[in-house]
This record gives C-alpha cells, structure tokens and sequence, in this order.
C-alpha cells in the first residue's frame, strides 16, 4: 500500500505524459471541454442572477461582489436557491410572473 497516492499518481501522469510527446498521440478530452464550458456558462448566469438580485435589495458594492464571487463558486447551488426564493417569494422578478 502506498503512502502517498497523490504522488503516485502524479508520477503516473508524468509518465504517460513523456509517453505521448508526439502529436499523433494526442487526444482532446471532451468531456472535460463540456464540462468545463456548462460549468462556466452556469457561473456567469450565477453572477448574473445575483448581481441583479443584490441591485434590487440596494446592497453596496463590496457586497455584491462578495456575494457574486460566492455565487460563482456554488453556481448550482446559487440558482437552486435563487430559484426557491424567485419562486415563493417573488424577489427579483424570477417567478415568471
């Protein structure tokens, strides 16, 4: 049983990596591309929700940022919750109404 097995795998990855040093070899990773792209495309609409929400409460700047940057970290999380209170509290014209 290994110690370490963050290095190990860090070894692991150095090692396919001199494997593949041609370009024949190289594979573009989709998955990662997909996902990385919806999770940033779901940030910014994060950002969004809340900036705009924040205006509406007329909550200072520093705030809206902190709560932004917040945001853009628990994005899925953020518009779920965004989602509840536009919902079943009308605030911030999210209910559809």
């Amino acid at each position: 049983m290994d110690l370490f097995p963050i290095y190990q795998m860090y070894k692991n990855y150095q090692n396919e990596e001199n494997t593949n040093e041609t370009f024949s070899n190289y594979s573009w990773n989709w998955n990662f591309t997909f996902y990385f792209s919806f999770s940033f495309i779901l940030a910014l609409i994060s950002i969004y929700i809340s900036w705009s929400c924040n205006s509406v409460d007329n909550y200072s700047t520093i705030w809206k940022i902190i709560y932004a940057f917040f945001a853009f970290l628990f994005s899925p999380l953020y518009l779920l919750y965004a989602w509840f209170i536009g919902n079943f509290s009308g605030k911030c014209g999210l209910s559809g109404k």
